[in-house]
């Protein structure tokens, strides 16, 4: 069985053809440890201790182990320490309660092919649904991508609730502000269908490669 990760499903959408040549292929390597990252390490490390301060000693440990003490370096640290405050804020002022942090998802397309991945945060909101985000540097237009609507549905049967009940989207650092949408179910229906359409057209290319 092939799988591939659902943060990489904009990329089978625009040309499913190369990237079953992609799976193929199977190109190894992890991708480089950034600064990014470890701000996004220090977002679930703050939601397993529930302390600020215990966050920002560990952001700071992070970036003592993975970068060098350059004027440059200590420059960004101080800089994604206001991001982790930021981002601290506005999590409370949401008034959200933390759930789950990187639950592990599992779509079985068919017995050929297998979409996996990582949800980096869950969490309860003031009417009682689930506000599900990613971490993003910036803003950007999230409700055009196709793995959303999917997410939400998926969601929506994993916690057996209507679908309404689900948000989807990001927290942006820039502008320190949480883009959360809940899609129509015509909407995720059709994004349900585009999405056994791309699969199908990289099966297709899978077996006859």
């Amino acid at each position: 069985m092939q799988k591939f990760s659902i943060t990489k499903l904009e990329e089978a959408r625009r040309n499913p053809t190369a990237f079953a040549k992609s799976l193929l292929l199977k190109s190894a390597g992890n991708p480089r440890f950034s600064k990014l990252t470890a701000w996004k390490n220090s977002i679930y490390y703050f939601h397993s201790v529930h302390d600020l301060e215990q966050a920002i000693d560990y952001i700071k440990n992070t970036f003592k182990k993975n970068f060098k003490d350059t004027r440059s370096n200590r420059n960004s640290l101080e800089e994604y320490i206001n991001y982790l405050e930021d981002y601290v804020d506005a999590f409370q002022k949401m008034k959200m309660v933390h759930f789950k942090t990187k639950e592990r998802i599992s779509l079985n397309i068919n017995p050929e092919l297998k979409i996996t991945g990582e949800i980096p945060i869950i969490c309860l909101n003031e009417q009682l649904g689930y506000d599900i985000y990613f971490l993003s540097q910036a803003n950007y237009d999230y409700k055009s991508e196709l793995k959303f609507p999917i997410i939400q549905q998926y969601f929506s049967e994993f916690f057996d609730c209507d679908i309404s009940e689900i948000k989807v989207g990001i927290y942006s650092i820039q502008g320190n502000i949480f883009l959360l949408n809940s899609f129509s179910m015509p909407l995720i229906k059709d994004s349900l269908s585009e999405l056994n359409n791309i699969c199908e057209e990289i099966l297709k290319n899978l077996f006859t490669a």
